[in-house]
């Protein structure tokens, strides 16, 4: 059981740092597109599967968060 929370709290705090990481590839992969539409940066299958990952990874991390509020009892 201890091990199972464990895991739970390291993903809980990587999954912040995880979203940054995705966020900034996607925004050098738009930059990278603007400057050389030709090449499809963001029309690739690798593009979208990461553009795909980061919205689910940012869904799970607002419903954590939302989760938490909740169970503390804190106002929205």
């Amino acid at each position: 059981m201890k091990i199972k929370m464990k895991i739970k709290s390291i993903f809980r705090k990587m999954l912040p740092h995880a979203v940054i990481i995705m966020m900034a590839m996607i925004a050098t992969l738009c930059i990278l597109d603007y400057y050389n539409p030709l090449m499809g940066f963001l029309t690739r299958g690798m593009s979208k599967a990461l553009i795909f990952v980061c919205m689910v990874s940012v869904i799970i991390y607002v419903a954590l968060k939302f989760g938490d509020k909740l169970k503390d009892g804190r106002k929205m």
